[in-house]
């Protein structure tokens, strides 16, 4: 593969989600030859020489930059074609992608997406942007998934014909070393992340409703709300931290709290999930979708999507110390494992498979 064969295209427009997933996998790129376009609205890390474009915060600016910025990017990539660029990486979803991804094939541009949630989730899936997903997904030379459920879910529910490959998220953490924990008397317990209908924050209200007073200390509920109807109302042993988190804030509240839950009533995949490995926190989570080939059986307290089953592995972990510290001892070695070097590596061969 000469070097002309290793220049790459990287679209990442989306402002947030899984834009940690791309600065990650860009961090890690080697020996390859990029141009990368990204949203000047992003808070995410990327990489220097990133192309930074105004693209939208609202629906107006939506509508607006569509007409005024877009074109430009598609002039832009014209001329990048007759540099000899031809492949394309769309690491995220984003509205512009359904007028790149043709604009690429035109210009003889191989394209490969990686497709986080090809089934929007509860909460999420508005008909217009299920239908602007799905046309993507059918556009795409080749296609990357998380998981392999997410693979087979979204075979089974849009089609497509291109070939698929599934490469898993790599892991997320700070590089720190993650802090020996012991169970303490009253744990703190943690939900992190968005907060969006299929995340099953309600469930876990409710649940932990059911304990007894001195079961654990504090419950801290952090994440921007998408479906604000999820959300109770704060108390003396539930906190709650309703907005965006810094990578520093996110990494604090993991080594400040005890457990880490994941009740979602459904998932591909989930970053979160991998944050909890790097701080090597013992979690409970929901046997739902992708979520059991991010973690063995033994490697968390597995429970069903409904609030008995979570209440009953909640009063057993925060009663069980030796469970807990062979959870804690499990994901610190888990978090050792190949992670985002591996991912890049198995993508690039994907991408640039036709230039052998």
């Amino acid at each position: 593969m000469d070097g002309k064969d290793k220049r790459l295209l990287v679209f990442a427009l989306a402002r947030s989600g899984c834009m940690a997933y791309t600065g990650q996998m860009l961090a890690a790129f080697k020996e390859t030859e990029w141009v990368v376009f990204a949203s000047a609205f992003t808070q995410e890390l990327l990489p220097a020489g990133t192309r930074f474009i105004k693209t939208y915060r609202s629906i107006t600016e939506l509508i607006f930059n569509t007409f005024w910025r877009l074109p430009s990017l598609l002039w832009e990539l014209r001329k990048l074609s007759q540099q000899g660029f031809r492949h394309a990486w769309f690491p995220v979803f984003h509205p512009w992608n359904l007028f790149l991804l043709p604009a690429c094939k035109f210009w003889k541009i191989r394209t490969c997406l990686t497709v986080h949630d090809g089934v929007l989730h509860a909460g999420e899936n508005h008909p217009l942007l299920q239908w602007w997903e799905s046309a993507c997904i059918r556009m795409a030379d080749e296609l990357v998934f998380l998981s392999r459920y997410s693979q087979k879910q979204t075979s089974r529910t849009i089609g497509y014909s291109a070939p698929a490959h599934v490469v898993p998220h790599g892991m997320l953490h700070s590089g720190k070393e993650a802090p020996h924990r012991i169970l303490p008397a009253q744990p703190r317990l943690l939900f992190l992340g968005r907060i969006v209908r299929y995340k099953g924050l309600e469930l876990l209200l409710e649940a932990v409703q059911k304990l007894p007073d001195s079961a654990y200390s504090l419950l801290t509920i952090a994440g921007m709300p998408v479906n604000a109807d999820v959300i109770g109302r704060p108390s003396e042993k539930i906190r709650y931290l309703s907005r965006w988190l810094s990578e520093g804030e996110i990494q604090q509240l993991l080594n400040e709290h005890d457990i880490l839950v994941l009740p979602y009533t459904e998932a591909s995949q989930s970053g979160v999930l991998t944050l909890g490995i790097s701080a090597a926190i013992p979690m409970l989570c929901t046997k739902v979708g992708g979520l059991p080939e991010q973690l063995a059986e033994d490697e968390a307290v597995w429970v069903e999507p409904n609030v008995e089953s979570i209440q009953k592995g909640l009063i057993m972990l925060l009663s069980d110390a030796k469970m807990y510290e062979r959870l804690h001892q499990k994901l610190l070695q888990k978090r050792t494992q190949p992670g985002w070097d591996e991912a890049v590596e198995a993508l690039l061969k994907i991408i640039f498979a036709a230039s052998k």
